[in-house]
């Protein structure tokens, strides 16, 4: 079934529509859309960036591990970790950043194997220099060391 944009009047499959279209009955397709918006940020900026503060706000109150809202305990708890253990956490950035940029791949756990691992530091002044391992291993090590 084709569905008429009511901005280019093109008529085009369903699957050329958000999915909202059909429930906003606003059926512009999606390339109209994505131009209409963009022209909507660039006329106001300024609401753009606050909608995207607040979106990240939101974002970072809520632990994206937990099924409950962080509590000021919970910030003051990381905030109070970070600043007691600044070699860690920049090697842990560090290491992040270069996943996310794809200089640095993550490994296998060199112990068994197991896709899922994380980077160990034997030594935090070489944030690069890691070992993989799994969560079980990883906090095996944890515990060889203290």
């Amino acid at each position: 079934m084709l569905y008429l944009c009511v901005h280019c009047h093109e008529k085009l499959s369903a699957d050329q529509f958000a999915p909202s279209a059909f429930r906003k009955r606003d059926m512009r397709c999606l390339s109209c859309s994505r131009a209409k918006n963009k022209a909507q940020r660039a006329l106001n900026p300024e609401r753009t960036r606050k909608m995207a503060r607040d979106r990240m706000r939101k974002h970072r109150l809520t632990a994206i591990h937990k099924s409950r809202p962080c509590t000021a305990a919970d910030r003051a708890r990381a905030a109070k970790y970070s600043r007691e253990n600044k070699p860690k956490k920049r090697a842990h950035n560090i290491v992040q950043r270069a996943i996310n940029l794809g200089r640095l791949q993550r490994q296998p756990c060199e112990v068994c194997l197991a896709v899922k691992s994380q980077a160990h530091h034997d030594d935090y002044s070489k944030p690069l220099q890691v070992r993989w391992l799994c969560a079980t291993h990883h906090n095996r090590e944890h515990k060889w060391i203290a």
